[in-house]
């Protein structure tokens, strides 16, 4: 499979036009922890993965640096707007 980074692009638009609907100004973390793995482990089937525990907190702490030009933006800062969009899923979802 290949994706494209227009089509990335495009989809990411097409998802936060959806998230807005929703009309939600402010998300609220109740649980801030969750179970995370690494991408290494999420596409070996043949062994169970190593859990690890990530921050929903911490995720946004770093990406509020990186929103401000106080942090440069990674590849980890995609897994932490992962977690974001996980938690924001689940929210509206409910």
């Amino acid at each position: 499979m290949e994706i494209s980074s227009s089509d990335l692009n495009k989809m990411l638009l097409v998802a936060i036009e959806n998230i807005k609907r929703y009309d939600v100004n402010v998300y609220t973390i109740h649980n801030d922890y969750y179970w995370t793995i690494s991408a290494e482990d999420a596409v070996v089937m043949e062994k169970d993965p190593a859990l690890a525990v990530g921050s929903l907190i911490d995720d946004w702490a770093n990406l509020e640096k990186v929103i401000n030009g106080k942090q440069t933006f990674t590849t980890v800062d995609l897994d932490r707007i992962v977690s974001i969009l996980t938690f924001i899923s689940k929210e509206i979802a409910a």
